[in-house]
């Protein structure tokens, strides 16, 4: 199972412009108003050892969860490292989603000793990731997290990258955003292109400057699939993500990410907040609540329970059926098959065309692939299982 542990619920020193927390999300707002108690980690803990899994993942959210402090993370550390000698416990490995602004070599050593796993929020260049990454005055950001990636290269530690993809990122173009990668040494990238369905003024504001054209994002959705394909040129590799997903669905294997779970992952990513609020997800949505329970009243792994779920996924499942997502050939396929999309007001009209297009792309491709080492062709999945 993979956990989202939120140390320090939503707070956060910067203000991104076009952050999904800015508006909104009063019930995991409310959930959040201290730093965790780590008896709400030993509860966490407790409920992961009753589950059948073998392999759990514990990844420190935000906000920013560094804010915590290092004395927290390293109490947090000494429970894991006493949970490994108990018997019977699942193997458990953590993992960091940081803005990097907190790093400095103290935080670094205590992340190597952890053998912690990072992934920093970095958008691209400067000029692209300092357009809506800064701190509450306005300052920028980029300055810090290139640091943050040289004391985490100089400690041996190869962070991960979280890119959102803005208008600004598609004026870039994907040669450029792909190259400013893989010379900061970074070996793996996800990208979130930044669709907005919130309403309120902020988030139109955010759309208005932020969100680039579908026919725009899609050109350059292209052109970095295509770059990730084939590596023509490249002076070194940068896997990402997203596309190694949709090719392993394409392909028949099981997906990994949530989104291209049906919403049958929806409930298995739980995210834990500082009072011991478990929600099935983080995207919050107003029509549906997603609190499940407390780890502080009840037992962690009877709130993951797919007892406890199946009222989420009827819902789901509803939402689906009036989206006409089930009747589609992409289905499972697609990203937008998640709560935050399919129970949204927005027309979801062009994020469907949107995905048409881009996994047609990628059969061609990998199509184009297989003539040149003798085959006539790949044998696609038209609907992915989970």
């Amino acid at each position: 199972m993979f956990v989202l542990v939120r140390p320090v619920g939503l707070a956060c020193q910067l203000a991104c412009r076009y952050c999904y927390y800015k508006a909104g999300h009063d019930q995991m707002w409310s959930s959040s108003p201290q730093r965790m108690p780590l008896s709400v980690v030993r509860a966490v803990l407790l409920g992961l050892t009753r589950l059948p899994e073998k392999h759990h993942v514990l990844c420190l959210h935000g906000g920013e969860p560094l804010l915590a402090g290092k004395d927290w993370f390293q109490g947090f550390c000494d429970l894991l490292e006493a949970a490994k000698h108990k018997q019977g416990v699942p193997r458990i490995t953590v993992s960091i989603q940081t803005n990097g602004v907190c790093l400095d070599r103290e935080w670094v050593d205590l992340i190597r000793r952890a053998s912690a796993g990072v992934s920093l929020s970095l958008d691209g260049p400067a000029p692209v990731h300092d357009a809506a990454r800064c701190r509450k005055n306005g300052c920028p950001t980029h300055m810090d997290v290139m640091r943050a990636i040289e004391m985490l290269m100089g400690a041996g530690i190869r962070p991960a990258a979280l890119a959102v993809i803005t208008k600004h990122t598609t004026k870039l173009g994907p040669d450029r955003f792909y190259e400013f990668f893989v010379r900061t040494g970074i070996s793996e990238i996800d990208v979130a292109p930044y669709i907005e369905t919130g309403e309120t003024e902020a988030e139109e504001a955010a759309r208005r400057e932020f969100e680039p054209a579908a026919s725009e994002l899609l050109s350059f959705l292209k052109g970095l699939f295509d770059i990730w394909l084939r590596q023509d040129g490249c002076k070194g590799f940068l896997n990402v993500r997203s596309f190694e997903q949709l090719v392993c669905v394409l392909l028949g294997y099981a997906p990994t990410l949530c989104t291209r779970m049906k919403g049958l992952a929806c409930g298995r990513t739980p995210c834990v907040m500082p009072d011991g609020s478990v929600f099935a997800c983080d995207l919050e949505s107003a029509d549906l609540n997603l609190r499940l329970g407390n780890v502080c009243s009840e037992p962690f792994d009877a709130i993951v329970s797919i007892e406890r779920l199946g009222d989420l996924h009827r819902c789901l499942e509803a939402g689906f059926a009036s989206a006409g997502c089930r009747s589609c050939e992409f289905f499972g396929l697609c990203a937008f098959a998640c709560p935050r999309f399919t129970l949204a007001k927005r027309r979801r009209t062009e994020l469907c065309s949107f995905t048409r297009a881009i996994v047609e792309h990628a059969r061609l491709r990998l199509n184009e692939i297989a003539r040149l080492i003798g085959k006539d062709g790949i044998e696609f999945l038209t609907q992915a299982t989970c």
